[in-house]
């Protein structure tokens, strides 16, 4: 996984060159361990405070039952190919990860390595992997509104935005490089 031209990316998977788009997903984005039902709170609270920015959720098709409103929000599905992945990766902004319970998760480590900074709860193995204000956001445990601040402060700042992008980017080499590994 590495960074490639956000122009590109977003090209390749035809998507808004200009919007901020805030990234969810996992092998299985409904499993209650990864936050779906926290995702689905941030999505409806960020959308009412700046309805510009985008959500896009890979590894489930776009739930027929679901409604968030007036959110502009894109499933991807199941993805499987690293490149494409890295791809993904590399269009958007922000990794929202709203999970109950993490170790180590595979997606936070992808994101810091295409140099996307991550939202996430400050639980379990996460520390080990995001650093609050340098590498993303870390909110208190299942407070859904820190994960707003948390993904407003970077979006919306984009000095901020880029000083953790790059440190995600410097620290994913780091730790997660598989010469380091």
């Amino acid at each position: 996984f590495k960074p490639i031209s956000k122009t590109i990316a977003r090209k390749i998977y035809n998507l808004p060159t200009e919007s901020k788009i805030i990234l969810f997903g996992a092998s299985n984005p409904r499993d209650l361990r990864k936050g779906w039902d926290f995702f689905k709170e941030v999505v409806t609270k960020i959308s009412k405070i700046n309805p510009s920015f985008e959500f896009i959720v890979f590894g489930m098709d776009n739930p027929q039952e679901e409604t968030f409103e007036e959110a502009k929000i894109k499933f991807l599905g199941s993805i499987t190919d690293e490149y494409a992945l890295s791809t993904l990766y590399s269009s958007c902004d922000v990794m929202l990860l709203p999970s109950r319970i993490e170790n180590l998760p595979q997606c936070a480590t992808e994101a810091q390595a295409c140099g996307i900074p991550v939202v996430t709860f400050n639980s379990g193995g996460i520390s080990d992997v995001v650093e609050n204000e340098i590498t993303g956001y870390l909110a208190d445990p299942f407070e859904i509104d820190q994960l707003v601040k948390g993904i407003i402060w970077i979006l919306e700042n984009e000095e901020i935005h880029n000083k953790l992008s790059e440190n995600s980017l410097k620290i994913a080499k780091r730790k997660w490089d598989i010469k380091a590994i």
